[in-house]
C-alpha cells in the first residue's frame, strides 16, 4: 500500500495500533518511505493529546518509543508534518 500523505499513512497505522491488531504488509509500509519519521511523530502528538485512548495505551508495543520521543523533541517546532516529509525526502 502507498500512501500519498502524512495523514493518509498516520491514520492507517493509528487504526491497526488502536485495534490492537497484529502488523501486516500494509502497516509495514507507513514507516517505509521518506515521511516514516512524520507519522511516527504525528501518532506520538495524537497520543500527548488523547492519552486516554487506545492507540496511546498500545503506540509503543508497535513503535520504538526512545527513537519517537527523540525524534518529536528534535522536530518540535515543525507544525506541519507533510512539510516536515518533504524536507526529509
Amino acid at each position: 500500500m502507498n500512501f500519498d500523505t502524512v495523514k493518509q499513512a498516520t491514520d492507517f497505522a493509528a487504526r491497526v495500533i488502536s485495534s490492537g491488531r497484529p502488523t501486516t504488509r500494509a502497516f509495514d509500509s507507513c514507516f517505509e518511505w521518506y515521511g516514516a519519521t512524520a507519522v511516527a511523530i504525528a501518532l506520538y502528538r495524537r497520543t500527548q493529546k488523547r492519552p486516554d485512548t487506545k492507540l496511546a495505551k498500545n503506540l509503543f508495543k508497535y513503535i520504538s518509543e526512545e527513537i519517537t520521543v527523540e525524534e518529536a523533541l528534535v522536530y518540535s517546532d515543525w507544525a506541519d508534518l507533510e512539510i516536515l516529509a518533504d524536507h526529509l525526502k
